[in-house]
C-alpha cells in the first residue's frame, strides 16, 4: 500500500479519490490519527464534568393514544437538550435492525475499486452515494466517519442501483419496514407545527433505508 502521509492532498486521494475511506485509513495500519481529524482540547468533552442521563427512553407504542402529545415533548426536549434519544417500543423487527447493519457492513468490506463508483461526482445515480466528509476548506475539523445513503423508491430501482453486496440483505426487508414510515410520519406531522422540522424536507420513505458505517460499528438510520 501507497505511504500516506499527513498533507491534505494525500489523505484526499486515499480516502476519496480512491475510494479508501476512513474504514481503509484504519485498515491501513495507521498508527495514530492524522491531524486534521482531532478536536483541539478546548472542544473536547471534559469528562470530569460529565454526569449521568437521567432521560428515560421515549415509548413510541405511546404515539398514537391518549399520550401523543407527552410522548412529542419528550421527543423535543431531548432533541432539545442532549440532540439525540432512545426509543422502545417502536415495532421494528430485530431482524431489520440486523439486515441494515449486516448490507453496511457488507458494502464497506467490499475493495475500494467498487466503492468508488458510488462516490458523489462519480456516481451517476441519486439512489446510492457513499461519501465521506472532506472538506478541509470549510472544515477546521473532519469527521472520523464513512456513510452511504441508499434511497428506496421501487423494487426495480433498488435492483438497478444498490450494490449486489446490498440488495440482496436489505430488499427482502423492506415489506417489514412500513411500520417506520408511518412512525416517521406521525413524528413529522407532529413536530413540525413546532418548527422543528419541515414536513417538505423529510421524505420518511427515502431516509429509512438510508444506513451508515464508521470503523467501529453500524450507525443508527
Amino acid at each position: 500500500m501507497a505511504q500516506i502521509s499527513n498533507t491534505s492532498n494525500s489523505l484526499y486521494n486515499f480516502i476519496v479519490r480512491d475510494g479508501n475511506g476512513i474504514k481503509g485509513l484504519v485498515d491501513s495500519g495507521l498508527l495514530e490519527v492524522p491531524k486534521i481529524y482531532i478536536q483541539p482540547i478546548n472542544e473536547r468533552i471534559n469528562k470530569l464534568e460529565t454526569k449521568p442521563c437521567d432521560m428515560p427512553p421515549i415509548d413510541l407504542s405511546k404515539l398514537n393514544g391518549k399520550e401523543h402529545e407527552k410522548v412529542v415533548n419528550e421527543i423535543v426536549r431531548a432533541a432539545e437538550t442532549l440532540g439525540f434519544f432512545q426509543v422502545v417500543n417502536h415495532c421494528v423487527p430485530l431482524e431489520l435492525l440486523e439486515s441494515v447493519k449486516d448490507s453496511a457492513h457488507a458494502f464497506f468490506n467490499m475493495p475500494p475499486e467498487k466503492k468508488v463508483v458510488y462516490r458523489q461526482n462519480v456516481s451517476t445515480s441519486l439512489k446510492m452515494r457513499y461519501q465521506t466528509i472532506f472538506a478541509p476548506e470549510i472544515e477546521n475539523v473532519l469527521e472520523w466517519k464513512d456513510y452511504i445513503n441508499m434511497v428506496y423508491s421501487s423494487d426495480e430501482d433498488a435492483l438497478q442501483y444498490w450494490p449486489n453486496e446490498c440488495k440482496e440483505q436489505k430488499l427482502p426487508s423492506m415489506p417489514k419496514s412500513r411500520p417506520i414510515f408511518e412512525a416517521c410520519r406521525t413524528l413529522n406531522m407532529s413536530i413540525s407545527p413546532r418548527q422543528y422540522l419541515s414536513v417538505d424536507s423529510l421524505d420518511c420513505e427515502s431516509l429509512t433505508p438510508s444506513v451508515g458505517l464508521n470503523p467501529v460499528g453500524a450507525r443508527n438510520f
